[in-house]
C-alpha cells in the first residue's frame, strides 16, 4: 500500500537507486548518525568485503572460497544463510585442495544440507580431509565406524584409531 494514499501499489518493487545514493551520502558526511546509521555503514563495508572474497575466490584463493562457504553457512557478512551456496563455495574451496573445505563437504553429504544425503560422499570428503590433517574429519570417521554408518561395519578398534588421530590435527 502507498504510504501517502493507502491504495493498493501492486507487486512489482523497483530499486529506488537515487535514495540508496543519498542515504548513503548522509551516512558517510555525518549527517546521519546513530545505530541505524552504523548498522549501514556495516553492511555496505559487509558488502564490499564479500565481493572482494568472491573476486578472489574465483581467482583461485582457496580461503576465501572456504571462508564464503562458511559465511553463506551461518548467514554472516550481510549473506542470507544458504546450505546450497555454502555447498557451492565449499566444494570450490575443496577443488583447490582445502582440507576444511573437504570435512564440511562430508558433513554436508552425511546431513544433506544444501545437497542430497550421500554417504558415500560424505565417507570420500571425509578420509580426504582427515588424510589432509582435518580433526572434524577425523572425528566423523571415528564416528562412521563406531556406529556402523555409509556402508561401514561397527569397528571400534577403526574408530579409536580415528579418534586418537584427532589431537594431531588443524
Amino acid at each position: 500500500k502507498s504510504p501517502m494514499t493507502n491504495e493498493p501499489m501492486g507487486q512489482r518493487l523497483l530499486p529506488a537507486i537515487q535514495v540508496r545514493n543519498s542515504i548513503k551520502a548522509m551516512v558517510e558526511s555525518g549527517s546521519l548518525v546513530g545505530h541505524k546509521a552504523d548498522a549501514w555503514k556495516q553492511r555496505m563495508e559487509d558488502k564490499e568485503e564479500v565481493e572482494a572474497m568472491k573476486r578472489r575466490a574465483y581467482a583461485g584463493d582457496e580461503s576465501e572460497a572456504f571462508w564464503l562457504g562458511i559465511f553463506y553457512q551461518r548467514g554472516k557478512r550481510g549473506l542470507v544463510q544458504c546450505y546450497e551456496r555454502a555447498f557451492m563455495w565449499y566444494k570450490r574451496s575443496a577443488d583447490l585442495g582445502g582440507s576444511q573445505a573437504m570435512a564440511n563437504l562430508g558433513y554436508f553429504y552425511q546431513h544433506g544440507l544444501g545437497v542430497s544425503r550421500n554417504g558415500g560422499r560424505a565417507l570420500f570428503y571425509s578420509t580426504r580431509a582427515a588424510d589432509a590433517g582435518s580433526e572434524l574429519a577425523c572425528y566423523m570417521l571415528g564416528s562412521f565406524f563406531a556406529n556402523g554408518l555409509n556402508g561401514l561395519d561397527k569397528d571400534e578398534a577403526e574408530a579409536t584409531k580415528w579418534f586418537k588421530r584427532m589431537p594431531e590435527c588443524d
